[in-house]
């Protein structure tokens, strides 16, 4: 236990240092005239594109559930999407907020393994669809210095990420129903059991899987479009094939388990893959900060519902 806090207090001090570097950077008169200037209306509609991009991953979510035979209403597996922010924004951990959301699913009546599996299927989707549009970006945007590089993360969370869904979806089951006599511990072999089961149902429906996967490419592009009106929104000028790869690059590297909640890494790369294409610091950072708050708010709206939402029982089919 010692350990844990030691490491998230680690993680912590790494995000407080990459924030510090950033912002001592940029004159905070400078930054202040930037977002000063932003232009409400467009800032708006950038939050707006946030609120399509999480209603159409609800969807993507809740068909996924549907194969594994749970019913649950969209607007409370909405609830649960923007609980998830708020607990990733609140709790150590880069997956925290997946565990809680599954866990509220789990609680309203839901099996453990079906909460479990679609969660994992829909990161995993997510995360091929980040590498696809990072690579699809690169190809399209002006080169830069950094586009070698991040084509080779890229590219390697797309071979890794769509190989290890295609081992959950073909592979997997056998291997756990193989492996169940060698489990010691009861609990366990039943928990690998239903995990089994749960994952054979996508193999049955490899449709669903691939459906998935352009609901997930449809909520990074609406992702992109939320990026792309805060920056017009702050005045910084961006070639959208670009902002499509820097996106999807920040998105990956927000996955490192190396700060809190993503916080300092986020705002660097952003920041510093926005250069790349002569974008000032100053303007660079007060995008970084708004696309920042713009998280901040979908995790206030999800901690709202935390305290307020009913736990709503899940119907199994």
């Amino acid at each position: 236990m010692a350990s844990f806090w030691w490491w998230q207090g680690l993680k912590v001090a790494v995000s407080a240092t990459l924030l510090g570097l950033l912002l001592s950077r940029v004159e905070p008169a400078q930054m202040g005239a930037v977002l000063g200037a932003a232009r409400p209306d467009l800032l708006a509609l950038a939050f707006g594109a946030t609120v399509a991009a999480w209603a159409l991953n609800t969807l993507k979510w809740q068909r996924l559930l549907r194969e594994l035979g749970q019913q649950v209403a969209f607007r409370r597996l909405l609830a649960l999407n923007y609980i998830g922010i708020f607990y990733a924004l609140v709790l150590p951990g880069q997956v925290s907020g997946e565990v809680m959301k599954g866990l509220r699913l789990a609680q309203a009546g839901g099996t453990v393994s079906s909460a479990a599996v679609s969660i994992g299927v829909d990161r995993l989707t997510g995360t091929l669809a980040l590498g696809v549009l990072g690579v699809l970006g690169l190809a399209l945007a002006p080169a830069v210095a950094a586009g070698q590089a991040m084509l080779w993360v890229a590219g390697g969370a797309t071979v890794l990420a769509g190989g290890f869904l295609a081992f959950l979806a073909t592979r997997a089951p056998a291997m756990l129903s193989g492996k169940l006599a060698i489990i010691p511990l009861r609990r366990a072999r039943e928990g690998a059991q239903a995990l089994a089961q749960s994952l054979s149902a996508y193999r049955r429906s490899p449709w669903a899987l691939s459906i998935a996967f352009f609901q997930a490419v449809g909520f990074q592009a609406l992702v992109t479009l939320s990026n792309y009106l805060a920056a017009v929104g702050v005045g910084v000028e961006i070639p959208p094939a670009a902002l499509l790869w820097i996106v999807a690059t920040v998105s990956l590297l927000h996955m490192a388990p190396i700060s809190f909640a993503g916080l300092g890494i986020r705002e660097g790369a952003y920041v510093l893959l926005l250069h790349q294409y002569g974008v000032p610091l100053v303007s660079g950072a007060s995008l970084a900060l708004t696309v920042s708050g713009i998280i901040l708010l979908q995790g206030i709206i999800g901690g709202v519902l935390e305290a307020l939402a009913p736990r709503v029982k899940v119907a199994t089919s």
